[in-house]
């Protein structure tokens, strides 16, 4: 399995290397609903981290997920050569354990959910009780009251998001924004649409500007292009629920995007809610 990972906002990608005819292979995805039972809102936040495995080497990478997170589901994209040893799911960090036995040096793309563990507001309040009992050694009037209840409703108020900006995971790793507070940016999904990059966005309801940079380096006509480049920018206004934002690439991302190297671009999000920023793969 070369690759099991994430594809857009709802959707998951396997990669699979078949060595004889005839033969089948059945995949699947378990969808589950981002609501509680009491209608608290599930938060995740994704955390990508590209890595080049050098000729021979077995390699360890790790990815950790934010304080207030744990690590849900992992996900890779293996170049062909790479033969993946597995990975470890501990509550926090995913270890990841690969190996090359090619001659040439070949990359690859970690993935990881990771859940917030307190919930969202909830669409519902909630009741509850709580009761008291005293004891007494003497014996006591008729009608005397030993108990008495309090009840507390919760209305659902969501919890303040986390801080600051949480370390790099795992060393080197991917810079991990922490999660926009609620009402802040959701970025869905990119598109290539002539000259520009179609973004699939839910705002939050807020004005805020975009930025896209390039995901990893390549070469663009025998020139090297850095990681993190930027290859457009674009603001937006108060919108609400889900938006498509224009994102006017500049010469070398029209360049990248012609010759095929546009394939992963870095979206950051930011408005007065809060800073998103993931990796996403770019829809042609």
């Amino acid at each position: 399995m070369l690759a099991s990972a994430p594809d857009g906002a709802n959707g998951r990608k396997f990669t699979l290397k078949i060595n004889q005819d005839g033969a089948i292979a059945t995949v699947s995805m378990r969808c589950i609903s981002n609501l509680t039972s009491n209608g608290g809102q599930l938060e995740f936040t994704p955390i990508t981290k590209e890595i080049e495995v050098a000729p021979g080497a077995v390699v360890s990478e790790q990815l950790t997920c934010p304080d207030g997170y744990k690590g849900v589901v992992a996900g890779w994209e293996y170049e062909d050569g790479l033969i993946p040893l597995g990975n470890d799911p501990q509550p926090i960090t995913r270890v990841f354990k690969i190996w090359n036995p090619t001659g040439t040096p070949l990359n690859a793309t970690l993935h990881l959910l990771c859940l917030r563990l307190r919930t969202g507001s909830a669409t519902t309040p909630t009741e509850f009780v709580n009761t008291a009992y005293v004891t007494s050694s003497t014996p006591q009037e008729p009608g005397a009251k030993l108990s008495d209840q309090a009840t507390v409703t919760v209305l659902g108020t969501a919890p303040p998001a986390p801080g600051g900006t949480p370390p790099a995971p795992g060393g080197g790793g991917p810079t991990v924004t922490a999660p926009a507070a609620a009402g802040g940016p959701t970025i869905l999904g990119a598109s290539i649409s002539g000259r520009s990059l179609l973004l699939n966005l839910n705002t939050g309801g807020v004005a805020g500007r975009v930025a896209v940079k390039s995901a990893k380096k390549f070469r663009l006509g025998g020139k090297r292009i850095k990681r993190n480049r930027l290859l457009g920018r674009a603001g937006f206004g108060v919108l609400s629920g889900r938006s498509r934002i224009k994102v006017r690439l500049n010469r070398i991302g029209v360049r990248a995007s012609r010759s095929g190297k546009l394939k992963r671009v870095r979206v950051t999000v930011k408005t007065g809610a809060g800073k998103k920023s993931v990796v996403i793969r770019v829809k042609r």
